[in-house]
């Protein structure tokens, strides 16, 4: 066999081992997608209850006797969220303040400071909140908010600070068998959201193994052509040989589009708004010129780089610490843009 018959016959197993190798992957893949549809509807609360409920009762007595059905016990399913309401709304509006302490707002970690403010009530809490107290505006400077909202992130910072149940003891009946009901439709949502994801994955198995057929016989039929090639050149020692394709590299121009982070409008929102509404603790006021002018002087990456570090009552990033550089840069040129002020770079 010669050398060239070697070479092709190495690069058409590699080929076919590549190919027999993405079949298993796709296969294992669609799998698991539909092993857990069907895990998720086998034991399925509900599914497991309707599966084992008594099929009939038997009663013994007179015939006439009218007796009432017996309850059906409802078992409240409790599922425990990754990340509570509360959290979110704590970590998307208030912590910008009560991560620093800006303008006398109490710490997350400082129990101290918080336990008259606890003594008030909750309700109390609540209310400072929604109206707005001291340095803090109404709704912690997010109008957008409900008050139940407000609520949860009161109940949030009050069971980090001192582990509080805010609830009470003793839950109500009603709320634990609403909750029962709550749950039982949202496993009903499960359980026929499994079943379609389960359908599109055996549709999808189905594509793509029509598809590695195809690509297997493409593959074929170009091994059988390189091989009727490499035939006939062993046959024709005097043809000259090929030149090699010396096609000038593209010079199409890259894509140049890149990934645009956060709108700056919706940085501002979650991370700015809470002290540049009102101006806490000298923050200069989304539509305050005056203000903005000698700050845009000094240019965007001097104002990226004060907002990444911090700047005095200012926490490092605004005490959003999940916001990327860029977030930071388009929150930045959003402000200047709605205080009517230029910055060069």
């Amino acid at each position: 066999m010669s050398k060239t018959d070697d070479t092709f016959w190495r690069q058409f197993g590699v080929i076919l081992g590549l190919l027999v190798l993405f079949g298993f992957v796709v296969a294992f893949i669609a799998r698991s997608i539909a092993g857990d549809a069907f895990d998720q509807q086998t034991n399925n609360p509900s599914a497991v209850a309707a599966r084992i409920a008594p099929a009939g009762s038997v009663r013994v007595g007179d015939p006439g006797e009218v007796v009432a059905a017996a309850p059906v016990a409802v078992s409240a399913i409790t599922t425990a969220p990754a990340v509570s309401e509360g959290e979110k709304i704590y970590s998307g509006v208030c912590q910008a303040c009560h991560i620093a302490g800006v303008a006398g707002a109490p710490k997350l970690d400082d129990a101290a400071a918080w336990a008259p403010r606890i003594a008030l009530g909750e309700d109390a809490l609540v209310a400072s909140v929604v109206n707005g107290k001291g340095a803090m505006p109404p709704m912690g400077g997010n109008p957008a908010l409900t008050e139940p909202q407000v609520r949860a992130a009161v109940a949030y910072i009050i069971s980090k600070t001192s582990g509080a149940d805010t609830q009470g003891a003793d839950a109500p009946k009603a709320a634990a068998a609403s909750a029962a009901v709550q749950a039982a439709e949202a496993a009903a949502a499960v359980t026929s959201a499994a079943g379609e994801t389960a359908d599109k994955a055996r549709a999808v198995a189905a594509e793509t193994v029509e598809s590695a057929k195809e690509i297997a016989s493409d593959v074929a039929d170009k091994a059988k052509e390189m091989a009727a090639a490499v035939t006939g050149a062993q046959q024709s020692p005097a043809a000259p040989a090929a030149t090699p394709s010396t096609a000038a590299p593209s010079t199409a121009a890259p894509d140049t589009a890149a990934a645009a982070g956060k709108p700056g409008d919706q940085v501002y929102n979650s991370a700015c708004i809470a002290c540049h509404i009102t101006g806490v603790a000298n923050a200069p006021k989304l539509d305050d010129k005056a203000a903005w002018e000698p700050r845009a002087a000094t240019g965007v990456s001097a104002l990226v780089q004060s907002v990444l570090k911090g700047k005095g009552a200012m926490p490092p990033k605004g005490g959003a610490m999940a916001l990327t550089d860029a977030d930071i840069e388009n929150g930045v040129r959003y402000m200047l843009e709605k205080a009517g002020v230029s910055a060069p770079d």
